[in-house]
């Protein structure tokens, strides 16, 4: 990294240099036989430089510095022009997410443990393909640049799920989980699966109408996603957010506080500095349904006239897009949990669903807030009760509609600290 340095301080007027050393090995169970396992091992390196208050970058091999140094000189001449710098020095704080036997996993004990949870799964009846998958990976970062910066951090992570397949279908429920060590996901956690799955089995028709629906915590995604979008420096500067001039005015209900929290310890997702090499901090977004921050990188931020959020990533929650333009996105959005359990929700529909996977969350206008969107695995509810899978259907609307209107937020939270979200009523179309 000093080579790479130094030679491109010759050429430009300032450079950073990130540097990124990932593993992963992802296998993929079906029943319980191995299907795949792969180890991926990459080596990577990033250069940024600012020439004549130009932006240049390249991408590749550390062994080659010549080259990286001379593409992104070359990409500078045709830049775009930034007003901004690289950071200087700045103190950084380790948040435990990494887990050092993560880089030589005990893989037969882990395969052990896994199938033996397929086995378990398939004692109680069922007789469904049952499809399990994990990857083990680590990242090690460096970034370092010509003001003086030089941070380092490491991070692990264990991502494992469980889908029973569903008859002629290649879904059906699952279980997630992901941490930055390995652990098992809870023996109560597959009950409720393989109740779920008892209950997918049987499939019904939904009529169509404006309905409650629950959002699971792996289903909020879709609807966040058009709020990141919103709160994105980016889409602020262009003037497409259409909450713009919103700041300390109420846009939701204010059952909803969410805040993007990089430090919470043990979590995947926690990072001391951004891929800018800014440190990051715990920023609200919505305290009690009033918009507070939205969230930048060095070069929004100095477009906007303010100061990096240390929101500035390679990628939308990931650091291995190496090859990427950082923009501004959040680390890892938090809910603040409600007073109701999931079970409690699900008394107090009347009639409605349960969305747990959507497909199609890149449709309508994502700054705009709108979407519409299958329902991939989900669940219909009468009278607080859960009939069958939902089958043929479809949600649609906007989120600075349904967001005023939340009927609940769960007491209970997953891996990611993401509750159950309970909205008042949103279009449904089914074919009942």
């Amino acid at each position: 990294m000093d080579r790479i340095l130094k030679l491109a301080k010759k050429s430009v007027d300032e450079a950073e240099v990130y540097y990124l050393r990932s593993k992963s090995i992802p296998i993929e169970f079906r029943d319980e036989k191995i299907e795949e396992i792969k180890i991926h091992e990459y080596t990577e390196v990033a250069l940024r430089v600012i020439k004549d208050g130009k932006l240049g970058m390249s991408f590749g091999s550390p062994d080659e510095p010549d080259i990286l140094v001379k593409s992104a000189v070359k990409s500078a001449e045709t830049g775009s022009k930034v007003k901004f710098s690289f950071p200087e020095k700045s103190q950084i704080i380790d948040f435990e997410n990494y887990d050092k036997e993560m880089e030589t996993p005990p893989i037969e004990d882990i395969v052990r443990k896994i199938l033996a949870k397929i086995k378990w799964i398939k004692k109680c009846n069922i007789k469904a393909p049952i499809m399990y998958g994990i990857n083990i990976g680590i990242a090690d970062i460096t970034i370092a640049n010509t003001k003086g910066l030089n941070v380092n951090y490491k991070r692990s992570a264990f991502k494992q799920y469980c889908m029973i397949v569903l008859p002629q279908s290649m879904m059906g429920p699952y279980v997630v989980d992901v941490n930055y060590r390995f652990r098992e996901i809870e023996e109560k956690e597959f009950e409720e699966l393989i109740q779920k799955f008892e209950i997918a089995k049987n499939s019904v028709t939904v009529p169509t109408k404006k309905m409650r629906v629950l959002f699971s915590p792996e289903a909020l995604w879709t609807l966040e996603w058009r709020l990141t979008e919103a709160i994105s420096g980016k889409n602020l500067i262009e003037h497409l957010s259409p909450i713009e001039n919103k700041i300390n005015e109420k846009i939701f209900d204010d059952k909803i506080t969410i805040y993007d929290d990089p430090h919470a310890r043990g979590y995947f997702w926690s990072r001391p500095f951004d891929d800018e090499g800014v440190p990051t901090r715990r920023l609200p977004i919505i305290d009690k349904g009033i918009l507070k921050n939205f969230i930048f990188d060095l070069r929004t931020a100095s477009e906007y006239g303010t100061e990096s959020t240390g929101n500035g990533y390679k990628g939308r929650w990931s650091s291995e897009a190496i090859s990427k333009p950082v923009s501004p996105y959040p680390c890892h959005l938090v809910w603040e949990q409600g007073s109701l359990s999931v079970k409690e929700q699900i008394k107090s529909i009347d009639e409605g669903l349960i969305c747990e996977d959507l497909l199609g969350a890149h449709s309508g206008n994502i700054v705009a807030g709108q979407f519409s969107m299958n329902v991939g695995t989900g669940f219909y509810v009468k009278d607080g009760k859960i009939i069958g899978r939902a089958i043929d259907t479809m949600i649609s609307g906007n989120i600075y509609d349904i967001f005023k209107n939340i009927h609940s937020i769960s007491k209970e939270r997953n891996y990611e600290l993401k509750p159950w979200v309970l909205f008042n009523g949103i279009q449904v179309a089914g074919k009942g």
